[in-house]
């Protein structure tokens, strides 16, 4: 049963695109300080950037869950989540180039806005993809 899941081309790809995104996540929350540094940002400003990220990360996960509860259109939030990541972080090095503190918190603000919620999103989406196998056999191998 859970190779027919496996053999399901959107699983597949649904599986890489979760992992690709979910590591984005995890890389630029840990390497905060090599990006910033080299543009004269503090590290209290760099703890900040952070702290936003993560904030208004929270928060959007919030409104997707609801979203999604009240019309389970997982792909396309799926879609929405890889183009405004993509989006964000290539703006992001002009930004902090430019110097302006204000532009990057922005800019931060809206990467963890359309990142963060990959996890909540991408769990369910999985799950709706093998919806015969448990949700814990799926969310063990995220």
């Amino acid at each position: 049963m859970f190779g027919e899941a496996l053999r399901n081309k959107n699983y597949v790809l649904e599986l890489a695109g979760f992992s690709f995104l979910n590591c984005v996540f995890i890389s630029f929350t840990v390497i905060l300080s090599p990006i910033f540094e080299p543009y004269g940002y503090s590290p209290t400003f760099i703890s900040l950037m952070g702290g936003i990220f993560i904030i208004v990360g929270v928060v959007s996960s919030i409104i997707c869950g609801a979203a999604i509860d009240k019309n389970p259109k997982y792909l396309l939030l799926f879609r929405i989540i890889c183009v405004g990541s993509t989006l964000m972080f290539a703006t992001l090095i002009p930004a902090l180039m430019y110097g302006n503190r204000w532009l990057v918190g922005v800019n931060v603000a809206l990467a963890g806005f359309v990142l963060v919620p990959i996890m909540p999103i991408g769990i369910g989406f999985a799950c709706e993809l093998t919806f015969p196998i448990e949700a814990t056999v799926t969310n063990g191998i995220l």
